[in-house]
């Protein structure tokens, strides 16, 4: 197995893609969980407390979010796209939770620090619902860094509120 990681980290150069300072491609690890029911109170608040739970372990990596309104980007510094918690209280089971955060520079950017979610309507019963995020490469394999991701994966699934299929991607 240590043979294997080796092979892999030799292959570091080409991992990441740049031009101009900007990150074009990247490889990382993401985590797609998908589940039913994403319109219930029941999901919603496993939903709430996830990011929650993500942005607590990344949220120093974090720079901007899309506005739930207009998905406009915006700079998290300026604090002008509410907390999650607030906005789904106003949200109604017709309503979709559709959120996004991010640790890129802009948009155009491969991010390795990314937690996005997209909830069916009530009236859309029997559409899945998904919820994912992305962390560098390093969190899959150094023993460290797999503690924050190991915690939120078990967090969903103490929960029982998610009930997923995952998709774990390298």
């Amino acid at each position: 197995m240590k043979y294997g990681l080796e092979k892999i980290e030799a292959l570091l150069p080409d991992f990441q893609y740049v031009d101009d300072d900007r990150i074009i491609t990247s490889v990382g690890l993401t985590v797609s969980l998908y589940f039913w029911g994403g319109h219930t109170p029941e999901k919603r608040q496993a939903i709430i407390e996830l990011f929650e739970a993500y942005v607590e372990a990344y949220g120093s990596e974090l720079k901007w979010g899309c506005d739930p309104e207009s998905w406009q980007t915006r700079k998290l510094a300026d604090k002008k796209i509410p907390k999650l918690r607030n906005y789904a209280a106003k949200l109604d089971e017709d309503d979709c939770i559709e959120w996004y955060l991010s640790s890129g520079e802009h948009r155009e950017q491969a991010t390795e620090y990314a937690i996005f979610c997209l909830t069916e309507r009530g009236w859309q019963k029997g559409c899945i619902s998904e919820l994912y995020f992305q962390l560098p490469r390093s969190h899959a394999f150094d023993l460290h860094h797999r503690k924050a991701p190991d915690s939120l994966l078990l967090r969903a699934i103490e929960r029982e509120a998610i009930t997923w299929e995952l998709l774990a991607e390298l």
